[in-house]
């Protein structure tokens, strides 16, 4: 999907311009880090047999690996951690990441970070959001950064994930029809990211180690059935709005097919033809889609189309 400019207005009452699909925030610059409360575990990693950072984006900018995966150089508990050793040739932001997908009401990120001795970059922990059923993702939410902490493990906590979730699911309603109400967006964390920030000739050398992520509400619903609870609404909105133009389409398709064409309209039944394959093809992919689900921009397209086709048709009569 193409990148949309879209502005927001954060807390701090200062609006600022977000380029999807990936905009960060720093949890502690944007309201209080939570502390860690006992709670069900999510998810865990204690890297000492599994668990391994892979890299999510550069923006198209060249990095070098010199080391990815457990070693048992540093460990914050147990033998191993997970260490990401990384030059950078090109200044800007790289993101590491391992999938989840849970989640952000009740939900805290703990976990302990080391930067070595010859890190150069700034580095933090965070997460990144996805926005079901819509297919904006993207959004990251870290933890403060760090530079300077040079052999010296550091507890990283972070939460209020459900404010800003519920924030940036308000923005994605600006891309969206009447079809889909806000109470039908369900923020999901889906990612656990190492979030690098360097410029040209930093290296960055970082161990971490037992991540996990622990939820303290009564009752953590399954993330697929709570997605499917909460955007059924709006994906059976969709539904009957796609019958209703296929109808109106149809209607106009059998009216082309009793008309007597001559040689004067035979150039307008080959422009209506394609028209009328064009909003075909684009119904059946929206049709195809899991979810079923369209932003505001595929709908007035589609309502235009089917539109010009059929005043084209009423006025058939006049050629």
């Amino acid at each position: 999907m193409p990148q949309r400019n879209i502005c927001l207005k954060i807390m701090t009452g200062i609006w600022i311009l977000v380029v999807l699909p990936c905009f960060a925030v720093e949890g502690d610059k944007v309201q209080p880090i939570v502390v860690a409360s006992e709670g069900n575990i999510l998810c865990s990693y204690d890297f000492e047999n599994k668990g391994v950072f892979n890299f999510w984006t550069s923006y198209g900018k060249p990095y070098h690996i010199n080391y990815k995966g457990l070693t048992e150089e540093r460990a914050f508990s147990g033998k191993k951690s997970f260490k990401l050793d990384v030059t950078f040739s090109e200044a800007g932001r790289y993101i590491w990441s391992l999938p989840i997908s849970v989640p952000p009401e009740g939900t805290i990120l703990s976990g302990h970070m080391l930067v070595g001795e010859k890190s150069q970059a700034n580095v933090s922990l965070g997460v990144s959001f996805a926005f079901p059923p819509t297919p904006y993702g993207g959004f990251t939410y870290r933890a403060h950064s760090y530079k300077t902490i040079h052999n010296k493990w550091v507890d990283v906590t972070l939460g209020n994930f459900a404010r800003y979730g519920n924030s940036m699911a308000d923005l994605m309603l600006h891309n969206y029809t009447g079809y889909l109400h806000r109470e039908n967006i369900c923020p999901m964390l889906k990612r656990i990211i190492i979030d690098v920030g360097a410029k040209a000739g930093d290296r960055l050398v970082v161990y971490i180690d037992d991540i996990a992520l622990k939820n303290n509400m009564p009752k953590t619903l399954n993330p697929q059935k709570l997605i499917r609870k909460v955007s059924l609404p709006a994906i059976q909105r969709c539904e009957k709005e796609i019958k209703r133009l296929e109808m109106r389409l149809a209607k106009a398709k059998n009216t082309l097919a009793r008309t007597k064409w001559t040689g004067n309209t035979a150039s307008v039944k080959k422009a209506l033809d394609l028209k009328i394959n064009e909003v075909e093809k684009s119904l059946l992919e929206i049709k195809g889609r899991d979810p079923l689900i369209f932003d505001i921009w595929q709908h007035s397209r589609l309502v235009n189309q089917i539109s010009q086709i059929t005043n084209t048709v009423g006025n058939l009569a006049q050629l």
